[in-house]
Order: structure tokens, then C-alpha cells, then sequence
């Protein structure tokens, strides 16, 4: 039996949790020729850019592609797949909160109930099983098809039900086809979502009368990892497979730094390619270092080669294991092309995937962001992947540096407690080599032709 009503949290509450321990796999693990991009970005801490569905999930997905394409010469799209309970909890407790405050007189049943309406109660929730996905159509040359509205698009609350009276004709026909095809291999629809259906989760169980569910919640940590460069400049990472767009890097970076308030910068690292790729596209020479790091404990290897965004050239880096968690990075940057400017008072380092005005003042600490903004408005640098304006102090034989850097994709503007880019552009404007951080740690640089040397210590704080 089916049931063909839009089910609400008292028809799923009732279903009894699975207890299968079927792995979770990429969703695109039975036919690659699935599309798999996010659209919310909020599991790359966890998954980075792979979306992961049970097994089986995805063994039928296969099997709806496969039809799909020799019947409609249309593919699957899948956007979401599992989601970590924390995730989920987050998304329930704010919308019930908003709720709440709008509906004081209801019970807490009652607003458990109507908040179940908008962000499913983490308990009988599908993503969390990794049995649901969020799911649309495109053409086979990957040209999105036209299903009446976008996929989680709640602006109208009848458009969005898979047997809406609202959409045109052709619409009605492509969500039928999706409904179809999902149905006939034993997924359930969510009718009141057109792009939601879901296999062995509590609501696939009360969609087809079921007592039991296969599936229980699945707990994940977040798998990114976090660094402290040369004492602070704390920079989150997370591996990855397969390159991305600037879009997907730029929210992925978001969705990382959005982990703590105290994380400065963030980027991917492609461990098949061997590149990082910064939110911004920026050049960074402490996340270089972390990237080494990394890199190194993925491949099992003290020395690693690879590139990194903003920089034209190759990076080597040799790490030395100071303890469990604390390195030596002496990293390498081949090639790399650079121009110092005098503007009056000022040296502009240009290193192309970061410009550095450097100002040798005393750190204007009550107003730097505003003169830092004033700097980049006044020398036409808006257009750059980042610009930062160092203030630095020689004293000894040595360079004393607060650097504040801008970052234009992902629009942050953060007072960096080190910088080893700065420390380059500081080093090149002055030949000095020690470079003292706002940590009171020093970034050692060496410059030889076209090559420049940074080394410094790198500490992983925390893993997942």
C-alpha cells in the first residue's frame, strides 16, 4: 500500500528507527555520469564536495539514470544527499525558535509538529539516514530543466508540491517523469516537496505502510582540519576529490570559516591534483604551508609537491614532525613573479594573487579597518583577489608586521595574527629575512631569484 497524502510528523513519528549499517558511498558511485553539485553548502566540513547516500541509495539512482536517459534523454541532478545530525539539529532548533516567538500559545507538541512542516524533527528526519535526496532533472548536456520552481524554493507553498495545479504543462510533465522513474525502483516521494524522495528512512517506511525503517541517523564529525601558523593565523582546510568552480570555492569557504569565529581564512585542498585553492582564489602563503601539512599526512610523505591559487609557479614543501600535532614547514615558491612600488610613502608589493601596501608607521590599532579600506580605495586595488595593508617596524636586525588583509570574493577583512604573504612582500620591500608576527613567532624568508623560501612552525589544532 501507499500512502499518497503529505505526510506530517505524526504520520512518521510512529515508525520505528532502522538498524541497518549499510555503508554510506558517493552518490555517484554506480553511474558517474550522475550530476552531483551542492546547492546548500553546509556539509563541506564534513564531506567536503562529495555528496554521500547509502548504497543501495545509490545503486537505484543508477538505475532511474540509466531510464532516464534512454527514455527521456534527461539525467538526474542530485544536490543533497546525507546531512550530519548537528546539521540537521541546527536548521530544526533556529526555525523553531523563529516559530515559537511568532506562535507563543502553542504547545511544544504543537510547535514540534509545525516546525516538522519546514525543517523535518532530527528524529525522523531523512537526510540524516542518508537515505533521502534532494533531487531535479537536466538535459544531457547538462542544461537544467524546467520543474516549476528551483529545488528548495519555499516562496510559494503550492508551487512546490509535486502535484501543484500551479505549474504549466510541461512542468507537470517533467515532475511526473521524476516521480515515476523514483517510485518504480521503490523510493518514496515527499508529495509536499517535488524534488525530496527518499529510500529506508522513517518516512519511505509510512509512505509505504511500513512498521519499521531501514535506516537509523548516522552521527559524523567534521573531517576539515584546523592550523595555527607560526603561532595564530588559525586556517581551516578540507580535502577534497576533483577540482571546483571560483562559485563552489568561494561557499564551500564560507561554509568552512563558518565553523568558528576565530578562523581567519579557509580553502580546499584537491588531494588528486595536489593544489590548494583558497575561498577567494587568493594567493596565501600560511595556508600553503598548512596545505603541506596536510598533503603530507595524506600521501604518507615528509616532502610534497603542488600548487596553489593566485601563484603561477610550483610549491615544494619539506615538513619535519615536531611532536603528534606540530611541524617544521620549510615551504618553496618556484617562479614566483613579483613587482615593489614606490608610492611616496608607500611600498606596493604586487605579487598577482595578492597586492601588499606596506606602511612603516606604528599600527593604527583604534581605526585600521577603515584605513585599510581607505588604502585599496585610494590606490585602485578593488578589483584584486586580496590586498592587505601591512604596518611593520624594524628594530634589530629584524621586521615587526600587523597585517590586515581584504579578501574581494568572499568580501573578509580580517586584522591577521600572521601572515606569511606579508611576510614575503616585507621581506622583498626591505631585505630582511626574520619576520617577527603579531604572535611574537618569526616567519623565516629567503629570497633567491625567483624562488622564495618561507619557513616557519604549523600546528594542527584540531581534526574534525
Amino acid at each position: 500500500m501507499k500512502n499518497t497524502t503529505i505526510l506530517t510528523y505524526e504520520d512518521v513519528k510512529k515508525i520505528r528507527s532502522g538498524q541497518s549499517t549499510e555503508r554510506l558511498v558517493s552518490v555517484r558511485s554506480y553511474d558517474d555520469s550522475i550530476q552531483a553539485q551542492y546547492e546548500k553548502y553546509d556539509m563541506v566540513p564534513y564531506t567536503g564536495l562529495e555528496i554521500l547516500v547509502r548504497e543501495t541509495v545509490a545503486k537505484e539512482l543508477a538505475i532511474v539514470n540509466r531510464r532516464l536517459k534512454a527514455e527521456y534523454n534527461l539525467s538526474l541532478k542530485v544536490v543533497y544527499g546525507y546531512r550530519a545530525c548537528e546539521v540537521q539539529t541546527d536548521y530544526y532548533e533556529k526555525r523553531k525558535a523563529e516559530l515559537k516567538a511568532s506562535n507563543p500559545q502553542l504547545s511544544q507538541e504543537e510547535l514540534r509538529s509545525l516546525t516538522h512542516n519546514f525543517v523535518a524533527v532530527p528524529e525522523v528526519a531523512g537526510h540524516v539516514t542518508g537515505g533521502a535526496v534532494d533531487i531535479t532533472l537536466v538535459g544531457l548536456t547538462g542544461d537544467a530543466c524546467d520543474m516549476g520552481t528551483r529545488v528548495a524554493d519555499y516562496s510559494d507553498d503550492e508551487s512546490i508540491k509535486t502535484l501543484a495545479t500551479t505549474i504549466s504543462g510541461s512542468q507537470k510533465r517533467l515532475r511526473k517523469i521524476l516521480l515515476k522513474e523514483m517510485v518504480s525502483v521503490g523510493f518514496a516521494p515527499f508529495l509536499g516537496e517535488w524534488w525530496h524522495f527518499s529510500y529506508g528512512d522513517k518516512e519511505w517506511a509510512a509512505y509505504y505502510e511500513k512498521p519499521n525503517a531501514l535506516y537509523g541517523p548516522i552521527d559524523m564529525q567534521k573531517t576539515a582540519a584546523t592550523f595555527k601558523i607560526a603561532g595564530g593565523n588559525k586556517t581551516i582546510l578540507q580535502a577534497v576529490k576533483g577540482n571546483a568552480s571560483e562559485e563552489v570555492n568561494a561557499h564551500s569557504g564560507k561554509a568552512l570559516m563558518g565553523i568558528s569565529k576565530l578562523v581567519e581564512q579557509a580553502g580546499l585542498v584537491n588531494i588528486e591534483s595536489k593544489r590548494l585553492e583558497m575561498a577567494g582564489g587568493e594567493f596565501c602563503g600560511n595556508a600553503s604551508a598548512a596545505a603541506a601539512v596536510l598533503l603530507a599526512n595524506e600521501l604518507g610523505k615528509s616532502s610534497v609537491n603542488y600548487s596553489v591559487s593566485g601563484f603561477n609557479g610550483n610549491v615544494t614543501a619539506k615538513v619535519v614532525r615536531l611532536d603528534a600535532k606540530e611541524f617544521r614547514v620549510r615551504t618553496s615558491f618556484n617562479g614566483m613573479n613579483y613587482k615593489v612600488i614606490k608610492k611616496g610613502q608607500l611600498d606596493i608589493v604586487d605579487m598577482g594573487g595578492i597586492v601588499h601596501i606596506l606602511v612603516e608607521e606604528e599600527f593604527p590599532v583604534a581605526n585600521y579597518e577603515l584605513l585599510q579600506r581607505e588604502l585599496v580605495g585610494m590606490l585602485d586595488l578593488r578589483d584584486r583577489k586580496a590586498v592587505g595593508a601591512i604596518w611593520y617596524k624594524k628594530q634589530r636586525g629584524k621586521v615587526s608586521i600587523d597585517p590586515v588583509v581584504w579578501v574581494n570574493e568572499v568580501d573578509t577583512l580580517y586584522y591577521e595574527s600572521a601572515c606569511g604573504s606579508g611576510a614575503i612582500a616585507v621581506a622583498l620591500a626591505t631585505n630582511m629575512r626574520d619576520i617577527i608576527q603579531p604572535t611574537g613567532e618569526c616567519i623565516y624568508v629567503d629570497i633567491k631569484n625567483d624562488k622564495v623560501i618561507t619557513e616557519c612552525e604549523v600546528a594542527i589544532i584540531n581534526e574534525g
